[in-house]
């Protein structure tokens, strides 16, 4: 660093490294940081940054205080601020510098949990933008804090008093974010309030998406703090110079006035950099196409009522965010956003149109209050329309919107057959997104040829419950004649009742052997990739993890769509033995880790008898598979639960993958250029609960250790030094005789 500007922020920079307390500070926060990471993170099995991100804001509400209280502080305190003023530099300069030192020394603080992300490389695949913008997100609020900790600093000469105030401002701009403050302010002061806090703009940023609105919010929060601190430096240069004062003044008016101006210009044309690897908030290649080609004028209604609480009014500005998106692709696109009165039409409008109208709480001055509202879209294309009754994630709308669109805009549509012989669950969310998506053709034991005739594909969901000998021979006959297809069934029957299992007899297991791909009779269990299950009843309650519920292991490599899912929760499922054919092409699609096995006998499910299960056979099992036979295309999976309602409910991968498998085997050109982006959890890879606490402790010791030693040899450094006498050597006494 060269120049005043330079010389200060290292000057600054070097005041932190040399001070005993920033290790104070630093040691503890690595190691809480991991601590409460890993303690949240293999409780949810996502291999995430989510969790360090979540919790760093309410860190950064003691630590950026801590380390800006002494900036200015100290030096009214020792008064060296008039020294420093002396020399030829201006309060600007000053301020900036010691802020760049500042936020320099943040970075480092960052950098102390570079260990975690690493874990996340190597026992995850995790996506590298994502935790990009995760970490640009927590150098953003912490910019923000550390300048209002600046301004603090200035304005009141007590350290200790600065912390605290500096402290309050900055759990200030938290808690108007927190549900329950956002409830009590309806209407349009919640939606200002809903914009003025930081959390909802960290989340924004730490999706993986760079939204220029954000940036600027943040931004304008820290330029206002450090206008501040200079009006507060200059103020002895101002007392006699009005003119100065009102320089400054006008100065932090612009700062903040640029800052909310930009933002409600933006609002309504969003500027945004997706740095996710699917690239989940840019809207895909094919409804791209679908838009500018619209062959007549389409309508999209949002309804929306204007009370929502915080979470809701989140996805609401995504929502229009999107629609925006979509209109400036397309003329012929027009979107009209009606604000639902309550009492008035324009609530019988929505709910005429299949607008579903939800509860949520609303706080009063003393309790709480049961309100409804309203958040859905309606379609219209000429006489036909379409409806998204409610929008509780715009994470997947454009998927949602862009089929909606072509489905209205298209005279011909895909033809779906759906074979169902299920008994104890249920698959309505299946057969709403099929019909949602195609035509669909409901076929049954009675299947003719005819029933066949003209699909583009068919999907068959079978749990064995009862016999179905001739549907599986007229499916298989339509295989066997080049049609696509998905096949998911039961290589054991489950009665959740007795906990117990039965081989299934299912046609349905053997009906892809002429390609290579049976389903087994066995039960695969997994010890490692798995999802827990509470038991017990009241307050005795608790939770174990349930190897017969694998969270099974997408294959990237064999995946032909594109999607951030890389996993998919499947319920007692059953392995596939892959064999091979001639002109057909297998790929591995689900498998366990190599902590797995199988029963294939005494199918005993209970939860509290896991224990006594047969240890990992060290190897991976698949469980659904990928099949092509020249432009044939067939996908199988050993499990039905994988796309039931309970399933698809708890978890969102299901749907995604379910959504993009039965794409895939469709083989519309259109409909595939169209996927289902929506992210879902990557899941940690570790292969024994050994390897599991051995990276648990690492993490949460050496990196801290690691600090104090460095921490310590540094300034033991700089001890020696301080303390060394400097001696001139003969040479030199000579010539200073001489």
């Amino acid at each position: 660093m060269k120049g005043k500007f330079g010389t200060l922020a290292k000057k600054e920079l070097m005041t932190y490294i040399n001070a005993p307390l920033a290790y104070l500070i630093l040691v503890p926060f690595t190691l809480i940081a991991s601590f409460l990471f890993f303690r949240s993170a293999l409780m949810l099995g996502d291999a995430n940054l989510r969790p360090f991100i979540e919790l760093l804001p309410w860190f950064l509400v003691v630590i950026a205080p801590a380390l800006a209280m002494r900036v200015f502080s100290d030096e009214q305190r020792k008064q060296t601020i008039e020294l420093l003023f002396a020399h030829p530099v201006s309060e600007w300069t000053v301020v900036l510098a010691k802020f760049t030192g500042l936020l320099m020394f943040f970075v480092i603080f960052l950098l102390s949990t570079i260990a975690l992300p690493i874990t996340l490389i190597f026992f995850g695949k995790p996506d590298a933008g994502l935790m990009m913008s995760q970490y640009l997100g927590a150098l953003a609020i912490g910019a923000a804090f550390l300048a209002i900790g600046m301004a603090t600093s200035a304005y009141i000469a007590s350290a200790v008093g600065a912390f605290l105030v500096g402290a309050a401002i900055s759990f200030g701009l938290i808690l108007l974010g927190l549900n329950f403050v956002v409830l009590m302010v309806p209407g349009l002061a919640g939606r200002v309030l809903a914009e003025m806090t930081i959390l909802p703009h960290l989340t924004n940023i730490s999706r993986g998406v760079l939204d220029l609105r954000d940036l600027i919010y943040f931004a304008t929060i820290t330029g206002v703090a450090l206008a501040a601190t200079v009006l507060k430096l200059a103020e002895r240069k101002v007392a006699e110079k009005p003119a100065e004062r009102v320089k400054l003044l006008v100065t932090m008016g612009l700062i903040l006035a640029v800052g909310v101006a930009s933002n409600v210009v933006m609002y309504d044309y969003p500027i945004r950099l997706d740095l996710t690897a699917n690239q989940q908030f840019s809207l895909s290649q094919g409804s791209k196409t679908l838009l500018r080609e619209l062959p007549d004028r389409v309508t999209v209604t949002l309804y929306t009522s204007p009370n929502l609480p915080g979470p809701m009014q989140a996805t609401l500005k995504e929502t229009s965010d999107r629609l925006k998106d979509f209109s400036r692709l397309s003329n012929r696109l027009i979107v009209k956003t009606v604000v639902v009165d309550p009492a008035g039409e324009t609530a019988q409008e929505a709910r005429q149109q299949g607008i579903r109208e939800v509860q949520f709480n609303q706080i009063g001055s003393s309790s709480f209050a049961v309100q409804t509202g309203f958040l859905g879209l309606s379609l219209q294309y000429g006489d036909k329309q379409e409806v998204i009754d409610f929008i509780d994630d715009a994470g997947g709308l454009e998927y949602q919107l862009s089929r909606l669109i072509l489905k209205l805009t298209r005279e011909t549509q895909t033809k779906v057959g759906l074979f169902m012989n299920t008994s104890d669950f249920d698959y309505t969310q299946v057969n709403q997104f099929l019909s949602n998506q195609y035509e669909v053709v409901t076929l049954a034991e009675a299947t003719t040829d005819k029933d066949l005739v003209d699909l583009n594909s068919v999907v068959v969901i079978d749990d064995g419950s009862e016999s179905t000998s001739t549907a599986a021979a007229m499916i298989k006959s339509y295989f066997l004649n080049g049609g696509n297809g998905v096949v998911l069934a039961n290589g054991v029957n489950i009665d959740q009742q007795s906990l117990a299992g039965t081989k299934s007899t299912s046609e349905f297991l053997t009906l892809l052997s002429d390609w290579g791909v049976s389903i087994n009779q066995d039960l695969t269990y997994d010890l490692q990739l798995n999802e827990a299950i509470a038991l017990g009843q009241g307050a005795t309650r608790y939770i174990l993890p349930y190897p017969f519920w694998i969270r099974a292991l997408v294959n990237g490599d064999n995946v032909p769509w594109r999607s951030a899912v890389n996993s998919a929760v499947l319920g007692w499922p059953s392995s596939l033995t892959l064999g091979q054919k001639d002109g057909v092409t297998l790929k591995p699609l689900l498998a366990t880790s190599t902590a797995a096995n199988q029963l294939t006998e005494d199918f005993t499910i209970a939860p509290d008898q896991v224990k006594s299960l047969p240890p990992p056979s060290g190897q991976a099992y698949t469980l659904a598979a990928l099949v092509e036979k020249g432009e044939q295309r067939l996908g199988v999976v050993g499990n039905t639960t994988l796309a039931n309602d309970n399933f698809l409910e708890n978890s969102r991968e299901n749907g995604v993958f379910v959504a993009n498998l039965i794409d895939w085997a469709t083989a519309d050109p259109i409909l595939l250029a169209i996927p289902q982006k929506s992210g879902g959890r990557t899941v940690f890879t570790f292969t024994s609960p050994t390897q599991v606490q051995l990276v648990q402790y690492l993490n949460i010791l050496v990196p801290p250790v690691i600090v104090m030693i460095l921490g310590f040899w540094w300034l033991n450094r700089r001890k020696r030094l301080s303390l060394r006498v400097y001696h001139l050597d003969n040479e030199v006494k000579g010539k200073a005789k001489s």
